[in-house]
């Protein structure tokens, strides 16, 4: 069928036919109108979002620039202009951060608070100023603007934290900050003062958190800026994490055969410190006969009083609790593969003595020194299957065992080992240091229960050996932790 043309349709139909398209037309004007007018205005309130976050982001940037001036320099004050940004202007005290450094006995940890300037935008992103780095908050999670002034080389760990304290909320235009110079020290000197304990040093290994709105970032900061370390973020607490590790000393001590071993190449000094095997009769100090060999993996060595290492003991030639002769002794050696090392010690009676002339005073009495000139039978030997109670070994961090007084004419542990023990009674070496104490007067000593006057008092003879190691190893020996707090105060103008 062949449709009309409009020239055969009656005027009445023509005439509706045109209304119609009038109203179509109509209506997909409007109706275009309100989509572009709709997306139009969403589209334009996310570009003044956004525009309004990235000035956010330019006055924090600005910010970080003015507080390191009142940071670092001279500079009495700077005024911090937020006046262009549409949010909320806040300073608040929403981050810490922590410190921890631990050895084998003890923890020693350091803890402070830090401020935050921070603004929220209109459009829910926030960014913000904490301590000395720069941080944004938005759908899409934390992330760093720019970096703290936080360091970790080659063992040291350094931070100049740029603390802001005060109280601001609201629409704030304007801050001037000023620093605090006596905050600013007494701060320093109590955090940075945590790290010199002596019990805790050297530390094993340190664990910086932190704790904030921008732990995530934080997280992110420290795996990319610390080229060691391990790091964690805690989701439920809002902190990160990172432990460093020293390298340590892979020598450790064998209680069960009284000796120090380490899987290193290595050189070892041992270093005799003092004999104090003695008794008095009238004015004199009679001096009992005392030998030494270091065992190195059960090879015996006697290296003093001649250059023959491989001789066996002579008591009279070898006896290192001599007066005439002295006390300290030294000898070093190096090896390419692991050892076991010990320094076992042997007392004798002696048939006679003479006197040599020289004469100390203890405790206000002066006595004649005595050496043995006949030396008798053994009296008590020290070794790896004898009397091994009457060798105790040390390491750094140890508590001394409470042992009896030592005689008059003797010097006791701490008069011989000095600042090797602390006004606590722990032992402060190097990780690679051991000492040895000796019972030479009492068989099968136990240094559990010595501490009567007549128990033994472990200083008939004292050693220490050194070992240093030339293992290759990526990780620092010690640590350093320099944390300096600059305090600077917020004030809204």
């Amino acid at each position: 069928m062949t449709l009309p043309s409009t020239d055969t349709l009656p005027k009445s139909a023509r005439g509706q036919a045109t209304v119609i398209g009038y109203v179509l037309l109509i209506s997909v004007v409007v109706f275009s109108g309100i989509g572009i007018a709709y997306f139009g205005s969403t589209a334009i309130s996310e570009l003044r979002g956004a525009a309004n976050t990235q000035t956010a982001e330019f006055a924090m940037r600005e910010s970080d620039a003015r507080l390191s001036q009142v940071a670092f320099s001279t500079n009495d004050a700077h005024t911090l202009d937020y006046s262009k940004i549409r949010g909320v202007t806040s300073v608040t005290e929403d981050g810490s951060m922590e410190i921890t450094i631990r050895n084998d006995s003890h923890v020693c940890t350091g803890d402070l608070s830090f401020g935050t300037i921070q603004t929220e935008a209109n459009d829910g992103d926030t960014v913000a100023y904490q301590a000395g780095g720069v941080w944004k908050m938005s759908k899409s999670g934390a992330v760093m603007l720019s970096p703290p002034n936080m360091q970790y080389t080659n063992g040291t760990f350094s931070f100049q934290l740029v603390n802001v304290s005060g109280k601001a909320d609201g629409q704030i235009n304007k801050l001037q900050v000023t620093k605090d110079s006596a905050q600013s020290k007494t701060k320093t000197q109590s955090f940075q003062g945590v790290f010199t304990d002596p019990q805790c040093n050297p530390p094993d290994n340190a664990t910086i958190t932190i704790q904030s709105d921008y732990y995530t970032a934080w997280g992110r900061f420290f795996e990319t800026h610390f080229d060691d370390g391990t790091v964690t973020v805690n989701d439920s607490e809002e902190t990160a994490s990172i432990l460093l590790e020293t390298a340590g000393s892979s020598a450790y001590i064998n209680q069960a055969n009284n000796t120090v071993t380490s899987d290193e190449a290595l050189t070892a000094t041992v270093e005799v410190l003092g004999t104090e095997l003695s008794g008095t009769s009238g004015g004199n100090k009679i001096n009992g006969p005392t030998t030494f060999r270091i065992s190195i993996n059960g090879s015996s060595k006697t290296p003093w009083y001649d250059s023959d290492l491989d001789d066996p003991i002579d008591p009279e030639e070898d006896d290192l609790n001599d007066p005439v002769k002295g006390e300290h002794f030294n000898y070093s050696f190096d090896r390419s593969t692991g050892v076991s090392i010990s320094v076992y010690a042997t007392s004798y009676t002696c048939n006679d003595y003479d006197e040599t002339g020289v004469t100390n005073t203890y405790s206000g009495t002066t006595y004649t020194e005595e050496r043995c000139d006949d030396v008798g039978n053994e009296r008590i030997e020290i070794s790896s299957t004898s009397n091994s109670g009457n060798l105790v070994i040390l390491e750094d961090g140890d508590k001394v065992p409470d042992f009896s007084a030592a005689g008059p004419e003797q010097r006791n542990l701490t008069e011989i080992l000095e600042e090797r023990i602390d006004d606590s009674g722990y032992v402060q070496l190097d990780e690679n240091e051991f000492v040895f104490l000796y019972e030479l007067s009492k068989e099968n000593a136990d240094p559990d229960n010595a501490d009567s006057s007549d128990d033994p008092d472990y200083n008939d003879a004292v050693v220490l050996l050194t070992i240093t190691e030339k293992g290759s190893v990526s990780a620092p020996e010690n640590f350093a932790i320099h944390v300096a707090v600059n305090e600077v105060v917020a004030t809204p103008l």
